[in-house]
């Protein structure tokens, strides 16, 4: 598809319906949700950015989560940052270099097959060396993949620097999907909780489970060279869940956005 990490929970259910006639139970398995990926190593898409080098978005990211992590429980966890595997244990890490790692879950943040986790590693200063978004869920299978349109609707965080300053850009993210063509979208949110960007994206290709593209300048600011990739998550595609690798203007960082359809 920073500092903080976040990630969703919400229980598994099992439906015991009775079947008419038989005198006999039949016990259906309901689509898996976040809590049955804890425990094994997931592949994800990530956005990264380091200070003064700009963001990217990359496939192959790697991250296992403990159990319990989706679930109110320690954030412990394994995942790959710049290159080494990096064991976190309640929301802390250390890189073999001595650089700290903080991941961060806000559970109010989290969709119902989706989650979104940020991660900030720290120079021997404190000072912010890079930070990574990315989310983690219960992916729809392309065969799965409903037709007609559908527009989805959520929140966007991306976290970054103003010339060395930290800075945020959040708001609302709308979607218009027609899912045997293109997406298109706006990302409406503040920087700073002050000025006001518009950032929009224009026919974007649904591929498999999943579409990326630029996200082009519409109001608040000059130049953007800024992009987005998601994937639809949930048995039909109930959701979306992706992230941002941010430059528009002095800003530069990394996000991670849910949405629902409406």
């Amino acid at each position: 598809m920073p500092v903080r990490t976040t990630a969703s929970l919400l229980l598994i259910l099992a439906t015991v319906s009775a079947c008419g006639g038989s005198g006999g139970e039949e016990v259906t398995t309901p689509p898996p949700s976040l809590p049955d990926i804890t425990g094994e190593e997931v592949s994800v898409t990530s956005a990264t950015y380091r200070p003064g080098q700009g963001a990217d978005i990359a496939d192959g990211m790697t991250i296992t989560l403990d159990s319990g992590f989706l679930t109110g429980g320690p954030l412990d966890a394994e995942l790959e940052l710049f290159g080494e595997t990096v064991t976190v244990t309640n929301g802390s890490g250390r890189m073999s270099d001595g650089k700290d790692v903080a991941v961060i879950y806000e559970e109010d943040r989290a969709g119902q097959f989706v989650a979104p986790i940020e991660v900030t590693v720290f120079d021997a200063t404190g000072g912010v060396f890079g930070e990574t978004g990315l989310v983690v869920g219960t992916e729809t299978p392309a065969s799965d993949i409903p037709s007609g349109t559908a527009t989805y609707t959520g929140d966007f965080l991306a976290i970054g620097q103003i010339v060395g300053a930290e800075a945020e850009y959040q708001g609302a993210i709308s979607l218009d999907v027609d899912f045997s063509g293109n997406v298109d979208g706006t990302l409406n949110g503040d920087v700073n909780d002050s000025t006001n960007v518009i950032l929009s994206l224009d026919a974007a290709s649904v591929s498999e489970n999943g579409f990326s593209g630029d996200l082009i300048c519409t109001s608040g600011c000059t130049t953007s060279a800024s992009s987005l990739d998601a994937t639809f998550y949930g048995p039909s595609a109930e959701e979306i869940g992706g992230v941002t690798a941010l430059e528009f203007d002095q800003f530069e960082g990394v996000g991670t956005f849910i949405a629902t359809d409406d």
